[in-house]
């Protein structure tokens, strides 16, 4: 019988972090790679957010200009039916390191929890800073920085007069760069004629206080701010509350409205996963470094959207998850794998001249593994279609076979031919046929 894996020990193709609109384009296209002749890739999705698809959730998405626009949630949408017809799993974690193991062909992802996953190459498309479950109250105590600073200045005087006044608490979260907000944060403050320490503290860093340390305006000002990572929020209909990670104590915090500065996120990105072997992939803000294909200086790891630094676009961001997921595609397929004829004809031009005999999906049953990475239902639907006549005992025993993160062999597909009664050249050209449709891949270790 196959061996049947879960995802802990099965080795995927590919790995990506983060499911915003990068993460999600990565993942489908590394799956789907395209319509026909091409081996399809097994991927897996983590993401720290309670909710799939990052920022894309906050409003609505301007591919181009308001006329080429999807409304709040529709892009998501989109993407996850993809998600789900081809059935790729996505972990709620965080990852916390990526690890290549010994020989180099594998990588282990631990996530925050310490459960290790295995795969080929990973695709980090994390954005900016981790999410969690901020959208749930976006417009109801939290707001963002976007597109600039250029009305922010009368939000931050509207939300300091309404802390005041309603004795409630506002407060700015951000990194280093947030600083940058103070000189509003004081002329408000100078505007409403209040104490500030009434106010303190209006900044919440996600920085050491030594980055900020010498700054001049902080040296005046340093009761305004605090230090910390906000982790979760919470709050009945409303924002009320915020769970802040410091020098690792957890607290929470009585607030009823947060301001979250992208901008400073713009300039210095929140990226703390730890690469191991060490590798320099980033440059001196924290943007992961690529070249246009989306490739590290790490083989094997590869990066797109917003974690790639500016600009900051959900088109950009897509294109760079479908650009990073070819990448990863050829990386596995010919290198690792090392598949003669896997092919991008689509999407890149190759000069050479074809064998006559060539085909661009070949399977050697008798060299080849091949992993499942699609649930039984689909392999049932094309069976059915190509032996009508099947008795039901018989299929039954056929999907044993052929479950997800299941790994077949040669004894398996001898099996699979008997209980067919077909030739295993003949249940070369079925399997050849599963793979077009994308409901199996090649597997080797």
């Amino acid at each position: 019988m196959p061996q049947i894996n879960d995802v802990n020990s099965f080795i995927f193709d590919t790995a990506v972090i983060g499911a915003g609109p990068a993460g999600l384009s990565a993942a489908v296209r590394a799956r789907f790679v395209k319509s026909r002749g091409a081996y399809p890739m097994s991927a897996i999705v983590f993401d720290s957010s309670v909710k799939t698809g990052g920022l894309a959730n906050f409003s609505k998405t301007k591919l181009t200009g308001p006329s080429f626009s999807l409304e709040r949630g529709e892009l998501v949408s989109k993407l996850m039916k993809d998600i789900e017809l081809f059935d790729i799993p996505i972990l709620r974690s965080s990852v916390v390191e990526i690890k290549r193991n010994r020989g180099g062909s594998v990588f282990t992802i631990k996530d925050s929890h310490g459960v290790k996953y295995l795969t080929k190459s990973v695709i980090i498309a994390t954005g900016m800073r981790p999410l969690s479950n901020e959208f749930e109250y976006f417009g109801r105590g939290v707001e963002i920085t976007y597109m600039g600073y250029d009305f922010i200045n009368k939000m931050i005087k509207k939300f300091i007069n309404d802390a005041a006044v309603n004795d409630s608490k506002f407060m700015i979260y951000g990194n280093k760069y947030s600083i940058n907000l103070i000189n509003f944060v004081i002329s408000a403050i100078n505007g409403l004629k209040t104490d500030y320490k009434k106010l303190s503290p209006l900044f919440l860093i996600d920085a050491d206080e030594q980055d900020i340390a010498k700054d001049k305006v902080y040296k005046k000002y340093p009761f305004l701010f605090s230090f910390g990572k906000i982790t979760g929020f919470s709050g009945s209909g409303r924002l009320n509350r915020i769970i802040v990670e410091s020098k690792g104590v957890v607290r929470s915090e009585k607030v009823d409205r947060v301001l979250l500065d992208y901008n400073s996120f713009e300039l210095a990105p929140d990226f703390k996963i730890k690469i191991s072997p060490a590798a320099s992939i980033t440059d001196r803000n924290g943007f992961i470094k690529t070249d246009a294909a989306g490739r590290t200086r790490a083989e094997g790891i590869f990066a797109a959207g917003d974690i790639c630094g500016p600009y900051y676009s959900v088109s950009r961001a897509m294109a760079g998850g479908i650009t990073a997921a070819f990448s990863a595609y050829e990386f596995v397929t010919a290198r690792l794998k090392k598949i003669r004829n896997y092919s991008l004809f689509a999407y890149r031009a190759t000069n050479f001249r074809p064998e006559i005999n060539y085909r661009e999906i070949a399977v050697e049953l008798n060299t080849d593994k091949i992993a499942v990475i699609s649930k039984a239902a689909g392999i049932k639907k094309l069976i059915l279609a190509e032996f009508k006549k099947l008795p039901k005992r018989q299929l039954d025993k056929i999907l044993c076979y052929f479950r997800q993160y299941g790994v077949l062999d040669i004894k398996d597909f001898e099996d699979i031919s008997k209980i067919l009664e077909i030739s295993v050249l003949e249940l070369t050209s079925l399997i050849e046929l599963m793979i077009d449709e994308k409901l199996l891949s090649v597997y080797r270790n």
